[in-house]
């Protein structure tokens, strides 16, 4: 039986470094960034060019030295942070946007202002980055039908990627698949599926998003992320290896290659896988 191929965008570098307490400097990140690239991750979420000088020269870095990989920067959905990413010279571009009630209300946005803001912050980006991607960010909290007004709105300019988050960890398995499943059918959209993890589900809900037709999945290097995690790099490997009926492209063996050690300096409950 041919397995599918599942595309791993690793986010340690941005969400991962967001651990409580942790400090990492450029010279650390740019290790991490390159075992990454060495067992070979698809794509590296490297960072926020809106953080200022010494991020855009890093991202910069990284997508001179690591052109086989994709490498991505995060932003918001201001046209400032699109024209921070472009001073990066990078290729790649994550664009989040919140799309629950809770997440716009602490952005002083209305749904209707969400909407309006899609023309000027999309059409900043096209035709400057090689790749784009849009995030849907608390999806698990927004209105299913917001959601999907929002889905459709994006896919009209010609984005196929899509970032479903669980922002606040509510999904269960069965939640995943139902919504991962109603989304790809009404959108036919590349989606990828970026999990935080409360109560140990970042994990079973990845598998879960795959199973039901997701394309790509978020992972943190020992599931740090936040003060809880996303997805296990190692552990979601494992599964695909093993008992999936989906592949990625790095060889279980290159787990070997990840140094849990740049992380252990700085961390001392991280263990080595």
């Amino acid at each position: 039986m041919t397995k599918r191929p599942v595309w791993i965008i690793d986010t340690s570098l941005r969400d991962g470094i967001r651990t409580s307490g942790m400090q990492i400097d450029y010279d650390r990140k740019y290790a991490i960034a390159k075992t990454l690239v060495e067992i070979g991750v698809n794509e590296i979420e490297a960072g926020i060019p809106a953080e200022g000088r010494e991020e855009k020269e890093f991202l910069h870095r990284l997508n001179e030295d690591f052109q086989d990989t994709v490498i991505t920067a995060w932003c918001e959905g201001h046209v400032s942070h699109i024209q921070d990413a472009l001073e990066s010279s990078i290729e790649s571009i994550h664009i989040a946007f919140p799309v629950s009630d809770v997440q716009l209300r602490l952005h002083g946005m209305s749904r209707e202002d969400l909407l309006d803001s899609l023309d000027h912050v999309l059409c900043s980006a096209l035709g400057n980055f090689s790749h784009i991607s849009i995030g849907a960010q608390d999806a698990s909290r927004a209105d299913a039908d917001f959601l999907k007004l929002f889905i459709k709105s994006v896919g009209k300019y010609g984005v196929r990627r899509i970032r479903i988050a669980d922002t606040t960890r509510i999904w269960d398995p069965p939640t995943t698949v139902r919504m991962i499943r109603d989304i790809k059918e009404y959108s036919g959209a590349f989606l990828e599926f970026h999990g935080h993890d409360n109560f140990g589900k970042a994990s079973a809900n990845a598998i879960s998003a795959i199973q039901a037709g997701a394309d790509a999945v978020s992972t943190i290097l020992g599931g740090l992320c936040d003060e809880t995690g996303n997805t296990e790099l190692e552990e979601f490997l494992i599964y695909l290896a093993f008992a999936g009926r989906h592949r990625a492209t790095i060889e279980l063996e290159n787990l070997l290659a990840i140094n849990t050690s740049l992380y252990q300096e700085e961390v001392g409950n991280v263990e080595s896988w």
